[in-house]
């Protein structure tokens, strides 16, 4: 059920680099791109931690209260994850194009670090407690949000990338938090 999710959850950080190209700039779809690929490297130290957790929580009743404390966990491990990228994104910026512009992307990025690190610790909650694709309805009314209703208002592509990613993280904490359990 994880794999539709996935695929649309990859076509979140695509979306913004092929909007870039489609308006012939393209310095900021490679700025993009590269940004995003360092964004989505931050997580690959969680995604063997969500695969457990999914065979845990599927195995386990839990209730409310320890589903709030685990996100209060996901949302901390965020958070110092975040503020490691933060720290290494002048590393980045010499590694890849030691430019001011693409240095601005990545620190714009930085709370997509946060966002799509608690999105893929607390997804295996979401595919334990809910029968059906419900990571693939999240991230689309996350698309149809960010790039929809967020392209009126902001026109940068990496904004609606951010946008899009705090909503469908708020929708998952959202639902871990309000399921009940057996």
């Amino acid at each position: 059920m994880r794999v539709p999710g996935d695929f649309l959850n990859q076509f979140i950080f695509m979306l913004p680099v092929q909007l870039c190209v489609y308006n012939n700039d393209l310095k900021s779809a490679a700025y993009l791109s590269v940004s995003f690929s360092v964004v989505s490297a931050c997580a690959i130290p969680l995604k063997p931690i969500s695969t457990i957790l999914l065979v845990r929580v599927a195995m386990a009743n839990f209730n409310q209260e320890k589903n709030r404390i685990s996100l209060l966990y996901y949302c901390l491990v965020s958070l110092v994850l975040t503020l490691i990228y933060r720290c290494f994104t002048w590393v980045f910026n010499e590694f890849y194009f030691k430019n001011e512009d693409f240095l601005y992307i990545l620190n714009a990025l930085t709370p997509l670090v946060f966002f799509y690190s608690v999105y893929v610790l607390s997804r295996s909650y979401v595919d334990a407690l809910f029968s059906g694709p419900m990571l693939t309805y999240v991230n689309l009314i996350a698309l149809f949000f960010g790039y929809i209703v967020f392209w009126f208002l902001f026109p940068d592509p990496w904004v609606i990338a951010l946008v899009s990613y705090g909503f469908a993280t708020i929708i998952v904490i959202f639902l871990v938090s309000v399921k009940k359990h057996a």
